[in-house]
């Protein structure tokens, strides 16, 4: 299936009912998305609405850029109808529940837009170990976080092998 011819119904259940008669099996839901996969393919499925402006800004710049701790996204943003929009990118794992412990770190980082001198030696020892993990967040900071909220959580981080990736950032309307 392509993906303009997903002709996404009203809501985001429609859509869930016709990607199931295709082979497609929704992986998660959030309060602006769901995700689906089809055996076989390489990458899932992100279906969310067009007023997820954070998320739409956040593709962008993660096609501009070149750092590990981003997914990958394959094509282009397609426009489905006047209410979603959807992309594909790549397949990844749950993040470990053991990178739970470093959550704070990046918390502590973002709250102090960045500044290692203002965050305390724990948090200067995990990005010491973490140099483009940091890098991934100061381009995040310099380049979303004046305009959108701060959504950075376990469910917004996921894995490709040993690697954090960040896969949602930000929330909200623009400031």
């Amino acid at each position: 299936m392509r993906l303009y011819e997903l002709s996404i119904p009203p809501t985001i259940y429609d859509a869930h009912r016709k990607l199931e008669k295709v082979g497609y099996e929704c992986l998660g839901s959030g309060s602006y998305a769901e995700v689906f996969h089809k055996n076989g393919q390489p990458y899932v499925l992100k279906i969310f609405q067009n007023n997820d402006y954070g998320y739409i800004d956040f593709i962008k710049l993660v096609k501009s850029q070149h750092n590990e701790h981003f997914p990958k996204f394959y094509g282009n943003l397609v426009k489905v109808n006047d209410e979603y929009y959807a992309i594909r990118m790549e397949k990844l794992s749950e993040c470990p529940l053991s990178f739970n412990t470093n959550i704070e770190f990046i918390w502590n980082y973002l709250d102090n837009n960045g500044d290692l001198q203002k965050c305390g030696i724990e948090t200067n020892k995990f990005f010491d170990n973490n140099e483009t993990f940091k890098e991934a967040l100061d381009i995040i900071i310099n380049n979303l976080l004046d305009r959108y909220e701060q959504d950075i959580c376990l469910s917004n981080l996921m894995s490709r092998g040993n690697t954090i990736v960040i896969i949602d950032p930000v929330w909200g309307k623009p400031k």
